[in-house]
């Protein structure tokens, strides 16, 4: 062998070799697969939990993009009350949320109060869905049920008329809630986008006593009854009728509309609800010290988590536990003290809570010169005609907010009990496409269901498991400040601003994404045999005379928007 070195400078020096100049597409190497990847949107754990079936994640992903009047526009098609919703929903979506074991959950609510916020000044033009109709509805309720219902039907192109026996409309969200959690031009504002479609408004008007229910259904082709809860329950202790004790939502509602009321010095609370909560709190504001009596314990409540935290941070203190048993008034009626018995927790009763045992021997007193009782409401149904099937705290209905009589419809509180602002938002849109469906004589296959906001055809809920961790970084949730408590508890001013424009979109980007694809392209970065490509009507293609099944785009696919079969 020759020890001759061979030095090649460039290209021009390589010895000649046969080239194929054809091309391989002929050679499909995709021949042998026995896994298939394919795209497949799955379900976001926050939608499949929203009650009002908001697209929580598009709206986030809007937010992040910096498209804020899309994404309020978007929560419109849903919800009319995006402002409100993210001030006083319980937000379930964030129990559900993948990021809660990373990071804290998504703060959805406050996101969906910046957009609402971001877009206060502007008024949407009405979008109707379909053309003008000679058919019209009778709303029994200005809440939040009888509002989204009525809403929804004017998108419709019906003529939608509300009856409301309060001075204004609003229902609860006008006298159940406090300014501190919800001004009362936020309320205005999106109260007036609804009646912007047509919808008419009449106020003072009680069923039963102004007009009757039978003339209600005589005027219209179709009734959707939205009573909310403004009847409070009794107490159930002897001295429950003395002058001083006064139900919560009356209170309430005295404070929303400025009426006078003589609040007491010592004032106990009786409950563990939202009205109880907010009931306490906003008589702190009035001067008074109050104090919370509840017959469970903390785990039991059934009020926002926030709102109890904050009713401790403000000083008020919460008797777990305790069970009034009789309340005391001196020779002229006035409340002096009320007589309470220590509790324990036994089995569970109806409604999944352990039920209160009292505990003998353990009575006790507290000083008090007012008592305000906040133990469940129910709506007034008394105005109903004797064919409409109802229960005494209910009317029955199906899961479309059908009755027995065709023509009349129910939804919110007085036919769930679900008790709050979000979920009769879903109730009352889910009522107006039931009724539009009865109105144009079909039946309920033909009639959406309002369960969840997909992205695709699966409802596999994606878990954390599910998400590649390695492409999202570990940031804490972004929280407002709220109003420092010495200057909160003096006034009715919301405590928790809005979040800024660089704190919502930090937040906003923070967001999974759960099973759906925002194109990143990893997929196509990382597949071995440039098998995926960019579609040009949105998302990608997979080429499969090529691609081998080597799950490598579902592995790298960072929010399980990818999957793979056997074939």
């Amino acid at each position: 062998m020759s020890d001759k070195k061979i030095v090649i400078n460039s290209y021009k020096d390589l010895p000649g070799a046969p080239v194929s100049m054809g091309k391989m597409s002929i050679n499909k190497t995709a021949s042998w697969r026995n896994l298939e990847p394919y795209y497949e949107e799955k379900a976001p754990p926050c939608n499949l939990s929203c009650p009002a079936g908001t697209d929580i994640v598009e709206f986030i992903h809007l937010v992040a993009k910096g498209r804020y009047q899309e994404g309020w526009e978007l929560i419109l098609k849903t919800n009319p009350f995006p402002g409100i919703c993210g001030r006083v929903c319980p937000h379930p979506c964030e129990s559900e949320c993948n990021r809660g074991d990373f990071g804290g959950p998504l703060n959805v609510h406050r996101l969906e109060r910046f957009l609402a916020d971001a877009n206060y000044e502007k008024m949407p033009r009405p979008q109707y869905l379909e053309d003008k109709k000679s058919q019209s509805i009778g709303v029994v309720g200005s809440g939040p049920a009888g509002l989204s219902c009525a809403y929804h039907l004017a998108r419709r192109g019906y003529s939608v008329t509300v009856y409301e026996s309060l001075p204004e409309p609003g229902g609860m969200m006008r006298v159940g809630i406090p300014d501190y959690r919800l001004p009362k031009e936020v309320l205005k504002h999106e109260i007036d986008h609804i009646l912007s479609y047509g919808v008419k408004l009449e106020c003072d008007c009680r069923i039963g006593e102004d007009v009757t229910f039978a003339d209600l259904r005589e005027k219209h082709d179709a009734v959707f009854i939205a009573t909310g809860f403004h009847l409070s329950r009794k107490l159930g202790a002897e001295g429950q009728d003395l002058a001083d004790v006064i139900p919560g939502i009356e209170v309430l509602r005295k404070i929303a509309f400025k009426e006078n009321i003589g609040i007491g010095d010592r004032v106990v609370v009786v409950g563990g609800g939202n009205t109880a909560m907010d009931a306490a709190r906003s008589v702190l504001r009035m001067g008074s010290k109050p104090r919370v009596v509840y017959r469970r314990s903390r785990d039991e409540m059934p009020a926002i988590a926030e709102e109890i935290e904050d009713l401790l941070a403000e000083g008020i203190e919460i008797d777990f536990l305790t069970q009034p048993v009789k309340v005391h008034g001196d020779a002229t009626g006035k409340v002096i003290k009320m007589e309470c018995v220590r509790m324990a927790l036994g089995e569970p009763d109806d409604s999944g809570r352990r039920r209160p045992v009292p505990q003998e021997g353990s009575n006790f007193e507290i000083e008090a010169d007012m008592v305000i009782t906040a133990i469940g409401e129910t709506p007034d149904l008394t105005y109903l005609t004797d064919d409409v099937k109802a229960k005494s705290w209910a009317v029955l209905v199906d899961e479309y907010g059908r009755t027995n009589v065709p023509d009349v419809f129910a939804g919110g509180d007085s036919a769930t009990g679900d008790g709050t602002v979000t979920h009769a938002v879903g109730h009352g849109r889910q009522t107006a496409i039931a009724i539009d469906a009865y109105l144009k004589g079909e039946t309920p296959p033909e009639c959406e269901k309002i369960e969840r906001t997909l992205h695709g055809e699966s409802t596999h809920q994606v878990t954390l498991d599910e998400i590649n961790l390695n492409y999202f970084p570990l940031v804490d949730r972004i929280e407002p400040i709220g109003a420092p408590i010495p200057e909160r508890v003096k006034n009715f001013e919301e405590i928790y601003s809005g979040l800024t424009e660089e704190q919502a979109l930090e937040e906003a980007q923070r967001c999974f994404s759960c099973g759906t694809c925002p194109e990143c392209d990893n997929c196509m970065v990382f597949c071995p045999d440039a098998a995926v490509s960019r579609d040009p009507d949105g998302g990608y293609k997979i080429n499969y005379d090529f691609c081998k099944g080597c799950g490598i785009c579902v592995a790298e696919c960072p929010r399980n928007a990818i999957s793979i079969k056997l074939l």
